[in-house]
């Protein structure tokens, strides 16, 4: 199912697709955010689309949207902060489905969109825990004192051959900055993670990590 939500700042709309199986119990609810939109990411790339077909499958709702500029949505590139605004926009649109239990909420990303997605969550006070996939090194300079959530469960996942995603160095540094991370480095895969099974060793790490969180955990 697609759709659109009202960016209130900008006065934009933006193009989204749920997935999600009926159920009489609230379900948690993620939002996905997908890479660079400069180099051709939308909400279609194999990562985003993989990982919310599994999380559907264990009782998620997912959404997953186009940045401004990308596929239907309107508006262009902002350098960031408007992208930021998006994924604000689209946790609150995910939260006003009366399928989703608005208590209980992740965010995930890939590449661009799993840093632009970091910024948003070490905001959002609300969030249950944050994923991310080939998260750019060059992205990552905060402390944990920065925190409005206080300790939100992070996971980042890297491939070993990943030249922008230097998953070791990125955990450490994550560390030595307070914050509550885990990693899962893949072996014999880059950035892109084109061979299924690193695509289904990230996919899974995701689900598990956020599986975790909700029964109590990690």
């Amino acid at each position: 199912m697609d759709g659109s939500f009202t960016v209130p700042k900008d006065d934009i709309k933006i193009e989204y697709e749920i997935r999600y199986f009926q159920s009489i119990r609230k379900q948690p609810g993620v939002v996905l955010c997908h890479p660079d939109p400069r180099l051709g990411g939308s909400f279609n790339n194999h990562i985003v689309s993989a990982i919310a077909h599994e999380l559907a499958g264990k009782g998620y709702f997912t959404l997953k949207f186009n940045f401004r500029g990308v596929g239907k949505s309107e508006g262009s590139f902002a350098e960031g902060k408007g992208e930021q605004r998006d994924i604000k926009a689209a946790l609150e649109k995910l939260r006003s489905f009366k399928e989703v239990d608005s208590e209980n909420i992740y965010l995930a990303g890939y590449s661009f969109g799993s840093a632009m997605a970091f910024e948003v969550a070490i905001q959002d006070q609300k969030l249950k825990a944050y994923a991310g996939i080939g998260y750019p090194n060059d992205y990552f300079k905060h402390k944990a004192s920065e925190q409005k959530h206080g300790k939100l469960p992070v996971l980042m996942v890297g491939g070993l051959k990943d030249p922008w995603c230097k998953i070791h160095p990125l955990g450490a540094a994550m560390k030595k900055g307070g914050f509550d991370i885990r990693t899962i480095a893949v072996a014999e895969t880059d950035h892109f993670f084109t061979d299924r099974k690193s695509l289904d060793r990230a996919v899974s790490g995701v689900v598990e990590f956020f599986e975790a969180v909700r029964k109590g955990g990690p």
